[in-house]
């Protein structure tokens, strides 16, 4: 029940039975294998897919190899800090990744997320105290109410992605929601971080889970209410009118920023649908009540009967200036993730 519970908390939503096909079911096997002799071989790992790969084999009923289950206790053994927050790479990885220019590991918010998930998911002692990892979260927390640790990223808040900073403390705020519940750490204030939310606009940025993740912060602090439906189904759709089918995680034509670069660096690319997106928009859009669960279903099958498996995963071809004419389909555990809950869904 614990996996059923981390898509509760993480999207809102309840599942029971969550099936799937031989394809996913391999996928997934393989995806443990994978990362197992990476974590051991000490290769650069992300915890996300760690995390979903994790995830989705528990809401599946494929078992969680003993092999990878250890590989990953390990791996959240080693990055776990005195600081009481947790790394996002070992030493090892750290030293095989190209330019990277920290002379050691640091603990950030995404990688203590996604460590106390993992820790949670496979039901083993968490190896920083949670008490110590609240008061770390509290150290780096920004006046904005986000998290940055700036010892191993001091990049300004102008020039990081909003769907980056505002999932960070989604994330944050999940885990110590969590950890509440669980060992009974006092509540993560989200007060300054919805005062943020507010005063920069609610569905004024270009990128649709940063907006998923807004208004998931918005009613983990019992905020639903500030939220239009209007502006909401306006956004959504924006979302949906450049692709044939599903819905686009940014819009294209406004892919010229600090992050990005101008748009002469991007103009070859062309967005298609995102599956991710895809089922962050029809969660937002049953929530509020914009579309029926026939047109929801209708919308959910067109995206994933055009989704490509070579892998048995799911995924989307990705067309980008370097590649001609396509590169992909990059098929990932967390798109695969939200394809098989979706199809228990909707």
């Amino acid at each position: 029940m614990r996996a059923q519970d981390l898509v509760q908390r993480l999207e809102g939503v309840s599942v029971d039975d969550v099936e799937a096909d031989d394809q996913a079911e391999s996928f997934l096997r393989e995806m443990q294998e994978s990362l197992r002799n990476d974590i051991e071989s000490e290769s650069i790992v992300g915890l996300g897919d760690v995390f979903y790969t994790t995830l989705t084999s528990e809401l599946i009923g494929v078992a969680v190899q003993p092999e990878f289950r250890t590989a990953v206790i390990d791996l959240i053994q080693d990055l776990a800090t005195d600081s009481g927050g947790y790394q996002e790479l070992t030493g090892e990885m750290i030293e095989k990744v190209n330019k990277w220019d920290a002379d050691e590991a640091e603990p950030t918010a995404l990688g203590t997320a996604y460590c106390a998930l993992l820790t949670y998911l496979l039901d083993v002692d968490y190896p920083n105290n949670p008490y110590q990892t609240l008061e770390w979260w509290r150290d780096i927390r920004t006046e904005q109410g986000l998290f940055f640790n700036e010892n191993w990223s001091d990049t300004q808040l102008s020039s990081r992605y909003p769907s980056e900073y505002l999932g960070e403390a989604f994330l944050t705020f999940v885990v110590g929601d969590l950890l509440h519940d669980e060992v009974g750490i006092e509540e993560l204030s989200k007060n300054d971080t919805v005062d943020f939310i507010e005063d920069e606009g609610l569905f004024e940025s270009d990128y649709l889970s940063a907006e998923y993740y807004a208004v998931r912060i918005l009613e983990l602090a019992g905020e639903a209410d500030k939220i239009e439906r209007g502006e909401l189904e306006s956004f959504l759709n924006k979302h949906q009118d450049e692709v044939d089918y599903g819905y686009q995680e940014y819009l294209l034509e406004e892919k010229s920023d600090e992050q990005s670069g101008s748009s002469s660096r991007t103009k070859r690319d062309s967005v298609g649908p995102h599956i991710y997106a895809t089922m962050q928009a029809l969660i937002l859009t049953d929530r509020f009540d914009l579309a029926s669960g026939t047109e929801l279903n209708q919308i959910l099958t067109e995206t994933l009967a055009e989704a490509q498996r070579t892998d048995g995963g799911y995924g989307f071809p990705v067309t980008i200036r370097e590649y001609d004419p396509t590169y992909g389909p990059v098929t990932t555990p967390r798109e695969t993730y939200y394809a098989l809950i979706g199809q228990e869904i909707y």
